[in-house]
C-alpha cells in the first residue's frame, strides 16, 4: 500500500503493483508490473518485500538497474536468513522463494549497484512498536537487533558492465 513511499518528499510518487491497493491520496497507484517500467525513468525505488517472491531475483535486480537513473537510490527491505527459528512453513505460506544474508549484497553489486548503508527492519524491536510507529527509532534498532533484519539502501552507480549483469 506504499507506506514506505507515502513518507518520502516528492513532486511525484507512483506505487506499482500487480494488485495495487489505494491508501494514500500522495500516492498515484498504477497496475504495472516492474518489467513494463520505463528505462532510466526512476529516482527512488522502494521495493519492500518483494524481492523473496520474484523467480530470478538475479533478473529482477538487473532490471531494476536498467529503469533507474544514474545516481538514483533503491531501498530494498526483505526477509533475512539470520533468523533464531524455522520459518519455512510460514515463508512456504507466504510465498516467499529464500531468504538472504550477505548474498542479497553481492547480488545488488554484481548488478552494479553501490552499497551506501543498513537499516534494521521488521526486526522484533520494530513489531514491538507496530500499531504506534511514531515511538518507533531505527537507531536503537540496529543497536538492539541489527542482526535479525535486513534493509538496505544502494545508489546507482555510473557504469554497469555487461561483465556485471553476467554474473
Amino acid at each position: 500500500p506504499a507506506w514506505l513511499l507515502h513518507n518520502v518528499e516528492a513532486e511525484e510518487k507512483i506505487g506499482y503493483d500487480i494488485e495495487p491497493v489505494d491508501v494514500f491520496d500522495d500516492v498515484k497507484y498504477v497496475r504495472r508490473s516492474v518489467e513494463d517500467i520505463e528505462e532510466g525513468s526512476v529516482n527512488l525505488l522502494i521495493c519492500s518485500e518483494v524481492i523473496e517472491h520474484i523467480e530470478d531475483d538475479q533478473a529482477a535486480l538487473n532490471g531494476f538497474w536498467n529503469f533507474m537513473n544514474q545516481g538514483g537510490f533503491i531501498f530494498l527491505t526483505t526477509v533475512n536468513k539470520n533468523i533464531r527459528a524455522d520459518k519455512s512453513k510460514q515463508d512456504e505460506r507466504s510465498g516467499h522463494l529464500r531468504r538472504y544474508s550477505a548474498d542479497l549484497r553481492k547480488m545488488m553489486e554484481q548488478a552494479g549497484f553501490k552499497t551506501l548503508d543498513f537499516y534494521a527492519a521488521k526486526s522484533p524491536y520494530y513489531y514491538r512498536h507496530k500499531g504506534h510507529i511514531a515511538d518507533y527509532f531505527c537507531e536503537e534498532d540496529m543497536q538492539e537487533t541489527a542482526g535479525d533484519a535486513s534493509a538496505w539502501v544502494y545508489l546507482r552507480s555510473e557504469e554497469h558492465t555487461s561483465e556485471l549483469q553476467s554474473h
